[in-house]
């Protein structure tokens, strides 16, 4: 233990701000100035170590102990006063003054003292000295374990993200350690020992702040490496969830989705809905949101079957009980057994403690979501305007969204300004609500951000590029947006957009044996909402309405006479994007450019490759054209040069899509239009029947449904889909077998429906993307 005049040594005037602060300090500077107390030592030990000192002031007296933060003052204060602070100056400058004159003393006897460590008072102006940098060990014997509990929250989220960047915030060293959070901007100065550090949140204990700045240090100090953090972290988070609650949650979901397909949808009850929304507050509680959201849908379907509402669909709702059945019994397998968990009544109170075995707390945690989307800092990012789109969600929100590019990243990131219109009264917001202040502290309208490029300080992003409008980050107009930087991410060769978004790798698919099929990837997982694009056009045809189905359509071109055709549905959003098309269509027949470009969200739509345009750089068109040029090209020339450096490299349908469905076929053999046909045909009759039999309920199959399972097992292994011809068998087989039991299980039924629906989906994407490249290819 150090002794006080050890202490009193290493007390400088960075630590004694750190103490109270730096007005204090400079106040009790000026109270020397004006008295000279008395002072007396007590509890000298062995070696002349003195473990407390009385300072006597005119109005008050101190009483100075180790360590320095527990001297006390006979004023009110209850904290570290200016006549505490005085007297710790006042005692440091009689002992600097007694090594002084024993180094003198040594000099003049020829003994070869040297003198003590010098420390200076504030002078007039308040400036503190430079003092030397101290190594506080003592945070480094801090529990790591103890650091994070602390630290838990948005604050370690947002530190992990800064260590995984390798962006440390920087340190102010002396005898204290200052370091301000960027996420949070607290300010916070560790001390020793570290029960008196502080925080600008005026916080006595250690604080998620401090904890944080502890972290942060020993990462700096190479006490602590990134891996072992990340890793803690890890561990801590799994140990966060309660899995007996979460574990009897699913099984109830679980439990319920067995009776709902073995009933039928024909003779469900009509309280289901409530029922579902009753386990929905139960997965709530559980800390499992995906299931909650889950429920809640699959409980809004069934209440549009009830109401016979025209756009419910029987297909939806039996594929959202399999999704949640899917879930379900993933979450089960990340999930230890329950007896490899025991809890004693003490382990319970503090929460169950991970198992042996058990999953990472990563995969748990993605299976079972998150209740909001938590946003991370990104760092510096340099934007270019792109677009703005207006919206109306079902859930009662309305807005607008706009898009920037960060070229160097080659990255979108999106910005959404949403108010609630579900309020009665409230009136549609219309282009004023564009004209309002741009966010991030930047000149001008929101809608003038399109046209500018920018740079933002301190940004903040959430998964998938979703901007916070947080006001700690800073934005600087650099100038109006050109396209210079974003073209090297635009397509001009179509077969390349196409294979860019939609093709997927080749990887066998696994054959099951009869009754345990393999798992499939569910293709749900990694899903985007908007596939964005810029896509360049060197021709195009005239624009079209249909009005039976309400549809806009118009086929721009590539350099190689490839279509992508833009298609609008009618609704009352899309009404007005619509008569902007149409008009920009008869402007372009009047005084045609030589190219396009389109920032667009592509999908698949009715066999082809389609774009939802959401801007349209029409008073760009000179300088894409300039852009896309070379000495003696035009525009139509450049993109076939650009189609035949690209074409090597680029998947086309002989090496993709409908092939890959067979095993049995070798790669690199296209199927023609007629089994790509035949296929949809097939997995059409598949989906309906599993929706069949939904309906019915699997407690009641009808025998026709037993001869439908036995035909498409047979055009299954016929078409080469082996693996849902092997499902499909299994499936009659279950099924027959069934009246021949007293105790009927669904459950393997139901684990052989999952799976059927999961292979039909990928199949059913990939067979778009086939349609896509042979109508292409057609052309």
């Amino acid at each position: 233990m150090q002794t006080l005049r050890e202490c009193l040594k290493r007390a400088d005037d960075d630590y004694l701000a750190g103490l109270s602060n730096k007005g204090t300090v400079k106040r009790a500077a000026k109270d020397l100035e004006k008295e000279t107390p008395k002072v007396s030592w007590t509890g000298e030990e062995e070696g002349g170590g003195a473990q407390e000192a009385e300072v006597a002031f005119k109005e008050e007296t101190c009483r100075i102990r180790v360590p320095l933060g527990e001297s006390t003052c006979t004023c009110p204060s209850r904290s570290i006063c200016r006549h505490v602070t005085a007297a710790i100056l006042w005692l440091r400058r009689e002992q600097e003054q007694e090594g002084t004159e024993a180094g003198n003393a040594g000099q003049e006897n020829g003994d070869g003292g040297e003198p003590a460590l010098k420390t200076a008072l504030p002078d007039a102006s308040g400036q503190l000295p430079e003092t030397n940098v101290l190594e506080l060990s003592s945070l480094f014997e801090i529990p790591l374990a103890r650091l994070i509990r602390a630290a838990q929250g948005a604050g370690l989220k947002a530190l992990l993200a800064y260590v995984g960047r390798g962006d440390l915030p920087s340190f102010k060293e002396s005898s204290v350690v200052s370091v301000r959070l960027p996420w949070s901007g607290e300010t916070v100065s560790l001390l020793e020992p570290v029960e008196y550090s502080s925080c600008t949140c005026k916080s006595r204990s250690l604080c998620a702040h401090k904890a944080q700045a502890i972290l942060l240090y020993q990462l700096a100090k190479k006490r602590l490496d990134p891996g072992s953090l990340f890793a803690a972290c890890q561990k801590t988070d799994s140990a966060a969830y309660d899995r007996d609650q979460m574990r009897e949650a699913v099984r109830a979901v679980l439990a319920s989705i067995e009776e709902q397909l073995s009933i039928g949808l024909s003779r469900q009850s009509a309280d289901i809905p409530e029922h579902l929304e009753r386990l929905a507050v139960i997965c709530h509680r559980a800390a499992l949101p995906r299931f909650a959201s889950g429920l809640r849908t699959a409980a809004a379907q069934y209440r549009g079957y009830f109401s016979r509402s025209a756009v419910f669909r029987d297909d939806k709702l039996l594929k959202s009980l399999l999704s949640l059945s899917r879930l379900g019994k993933e979450l089960l397998k990340a999930l230890p057994p329950e007896d490899e968990s025991p809890a004693s009544g003490a382990q319970k109170a503090k929460g169950p403690a991970p198992a042996q075995g058990a999953a990472p707390s990563s995969s748990l945690a993605a299976l079972a979501g998150s209740f909001r989307s938590s946003y991370e800092p990104v760092g510096t990012l340099h934007l270019l305007g792109m677009g703005v789109r207006a919206f109306l969600g079902q859930s009662g929100y309305e807005g607008e969204t706009y898009y920037f590019l960060e070229p160097d990243q080659k990255k979108w990131y999106v910005y959404t300004d949403a108010r609630p219109v579900f309020y009665e009264g409230v009136r549609k917001r219309g282009r004023k609500a564009q004209e309002g202040p741009a966010p991030w502290g930047l000149p001008g309208s929101r809608e003038a951000l399109c046209e500018y490029e920018f740079r933002l300080t301190g940004a903040k992003a959430a998964p998938g590029g979703r901007l916070s409008a947080s006001q700690e980050t800073k934005g600087e107009i650099l100038g109006r947006r050109t396209l210079s930087r974003a073209m090297e991410m635009s397509f001009w060769d179509y077969s390349a957009l196409l294979a860019h978004f939609f093709a997927v790798p080749e990887a066998p698919i696994p054959a099951a044996p009869s009754g345990n099929p393999v798992p499939l990837p569910d293709p749900a997982v990694g899903a985007v909402r908007e596939r964005l694009a810029l896509v360049g056009a060197v021709r195009w045809g005239d624009t079209s309405f249909d009005a039976v189905k309400q549809r806009f359509s118009w086929s721009l071109y590539d350099a190689a006479g490839r279509e992508l055709r833009i298609a609008v549905s009618y609704t009352e959003k899309d009404g007005l994007l619509i008569s902007l098309l149409e008009r920009i269509g008869k402007k372009l027949a009047k005084h045609p450019p030589d190219c396009l470009l389109f920032l667009g969200n592509v999908y698949l739509g009715d066999g082809r490759l389609c774009l939802y345009p959401i801007e349209c750089f029409l008073s760009e068109t000179d300088e894409i054209a300039r852009l896309m040029k070379t000495p003696g090209q035009t525009p139509k020339e450049a993109g076939e040069s650009g189609k035949e450096a690209s074409e090597p490299s680029t998947p086309g349908p002989q090496t993709r899509g409908a092939a890959a469905l067979s095993p049995g076929k070798a790669p690199g053999q296209a199927a023609p239009p007629s089994a790509i046909q035949a296929m949809a045909q097939y997995i059409r009759e598949g989906r309906r029947l599993l929706t069949d039999l939904f309906v019915s309920g699997l407690s009641s199959v009808p025998e026709e449904a037993l001869e439908m399972l036995s035909a498409l097992a047979r055009e299954g292994e016929r078409l080469g889909l082996h693996r849902a011809g092997k499902d499909f068998t299994a499936l009659e087989q279950l099924l027959s077998a069934k009246r021949h039991e007293m105790a009927f299980s669904p459950e393997p039924v139901i684990r052989l429906m999952e799976y059927l629906d999961q292979y039909m989906t990928i199949c059913q994407n990939k067979l778009s993307y086939d349609n896509a490249c042979q109508h292409m290819s057609g052309q």
